[in-house]
């Protein structure tokens, strides 16, 4: 008896962290323990806790050709068609020890996250030139990598957090910092889109200190007030990679509160980013989240959230011919999620903005771009916009049309990330048992005016034009999404799965140069997992 009391009082106390790990600027806009009891660990004493959660996951997908043309002569007028498998096999030890008494600190953890397989097979891709996609499928056999996503050593208590190490990072809703989490479509606390999967996360080694002036009012509840400093060195994130040369760093502060139905955080980060290829960005970020709980009684959800931010500063990546000088930069984008939750029944309406630059050629960069993991959609921004952004990095390096092709050229491609672009998303989600749930969502977006496609537009003259000729459109298309997933446990393992179709009406944006329509695109996708 006395073994079991030992173990709940270990349990409970490790509660204590978890505001902790919920500021971590940039912060998750949910509370997050710091473990998951329902995953694999074991107690040793009163005192110490191991843990080595994991999962694998196995995806298989078929997507139809995407109508994209390749300026070379050579190549198709298109993207073929494609199969393709994805396998991953992640694991998540931590160690944590926790001493109620021991101040300043409760709870000293050194825990990491490690993808021991992430491996690709692509049939009929077509796909092996597209070498600026970072996101892409790029090869026809074997490709992806084995690489540690986190490694860091935290120690928290109830007033105080420091936490150091590589670590993924997340604010909000994942709009500029995401972590690249898989969507949970059967967790009714989740208002992420349910479809698709991530592929990359942001990930930074952080150097951070947090402080609760007002400790928690229950264990595992988020401080009403949190104020947090860090710094950052970037590893991997939508405009930097160490591993390619890029010399990213960030200094950052946030403050984060909660009141009652309410919450919601404020923070600021000051980035200095030297390209490998030449040039600095140097840029300022402001970024607000908050979220409301207008409604919450047993029969009946409302809630409201949102997130906003803003970029300004310069860069000198790009080079304008008709300027030398750096780049002025000030761009801005928001999405707002109103949902309604009665029973097994949900609906949510999600709208955003991502500002545009419809003049590439002026020394002003006002595009804001989405995080490459934030999901909108199977179809539209993941594959097509997708592909089409690496078509055109591919078109820009085409010596038949310059000899060198101008630095910076492989960030037209924009991984997947929603880019000068609105749209809007209402989802639906029905769950009839604890282990099934069946969801829908709808997707129209528009480009935030004439959609210009740089290398096209460079060949007449600086005109809006879209990837396949199109001239002064902005209409992105119509799509609709459905998916189901079922999970059941068997002892100490989760066993899911996951079945997601997707039907894409490509809109004029993707006509041919005499207006053609280009024809429409399906794709579906098979995840079959285990979790532990």
């Amino acid at each position: 008896m006395r073994r079991r009391t030992n173990r709940i009082a270990l349990l409970a106390a490790l509660s204590l962290g978890a505001g902790a790990l919920a500021v971590s600027p940039p912060a998750l806009a949910q509370p997050r323990p710091v473990f998951d009891p329902t995953r694999l660990h074991a107690t040793l004493g009163d005192h110490l806790l191991v843990a080595l959660p994991g999962e694998a996951v196995l995806t298989w997908g078929h997507l139809d050709p995407l109508p994209v043309d390749i300026e070379d002569a050579n190549a198709e007028a298109e993207i073929p068609q494609e199969d393709f498998v994805r396998a991953r096999l992640r694991v998540q030890p931590s160690l944590t020890l926790t001493g109620a008494t021991w101040r300043p600190f409760a709870l000293y953890q050194v825990a990491g996250d490690v993808d021991v397989l992430h491996h690709l097979v692509a049939v009929g891709s077509g796909r092996g030139s597209l070498g600026e996609d970072p996101a892409g499928r790029s090869d026809t056999g074997f490709a992806g990598d084995a690489y540690l996503q986190q490694l860091y050593a935290l120690a928290a208590g109830p007033n105080l957090a420091i936490k150091v190490g590589l670590m993924r990072s997340q604010w909000g809703l994942g709009l500029l910092a995401n972590d690249g989490s898989d969507p949970e479509p059967s967790d009714p606390a989740t208002t992420g889109s349910p479809f698709g999967y991530a592929v990359r996360a942001d990930r930074v080694v952080r150097a951070q200190v947090a402080v609760f002036p007002t400790a928690a009012s229950a264990p595992g509840a988020e401080p009403p007030l949190t104020l947090a400093v860090a710094f950052d060195g970037v590893i991997d994130d939508d405009t930097a990679r160490w591993a390619d040369g890029d010399r990213t760093y960030q200094a950052l502060a946030a403050v984060r509160g909660r009141y009652g139905a309410f919450s919601g955080g404020f923070y600021g980060v000051h980035r200095w980013e030297r390209h490998h290829q030449g040039g600095e960005t140097v840029v300022t970020v402001l970024d607000a989240t908050a979220r409301g709980r207008l409604v919450d009684t047993p029969d009946l959800r409302v809630w409201l959230e949102g997130e906003g931010a803003t970029i300004l500063g310069s860069s000198s990546l790009a080079q304008s011919a008709t300027d030398p000088g750096a780049f002025d930069v000030k761009s801005s984008g928001g999405a707002v999620r109103f949902g309604i939750g009665a029973g097994v029944f949900e609906g949510l309406l999600e709208v955003g903005v991502a500002s545009g630059d419809d003049n590439p050629f002026d020394d002003k960069i006002r595009a804001f771009s989405f995080d490459r993991e934030y999901q909108v959609g199977l179809l539209m921004f993941r594959e097509l916009l997708r592909t089409s952004t690496a078509v055109t990095a591919l078109n820009l390096a085409d010596p038949t049309w310059q000899g060198t092709p101008p630095r910076g050229y492989d960030h037209v491609a924009t991984g997947g990330a929603i880019r000068g672009a609105s749209y809007v998303n209402p989802r639906v989600t029905f769950r009839p048992t604890r282990e099934l749930a069946l969801y829908a969502g709808f997707l129209y977006a528009t480009s935030d005016g004439s959609y210009v496609d740089p290398f096209r537009s460079s060949l007449v003259g600086g005109a809006p034009v879209g990837p396949n000729g199109a001239i002064e459109q902005d209409g992105l298309g119509v799509e609709v999404d459905v998916g189901a997933r079922y999970a059941t446990r068997v002892g100490q393992v989760e066993l899911i799965a996951r079945a997601e179709l997707g039907w894409l009406d490509p809109g004029g944006v993707f006509d041919r140069a005499a207006g053609q329509e280009v024809d429409d695109v399906v794709g579906f996708w098979l995840h079959m997992g285990a979790r532990w």
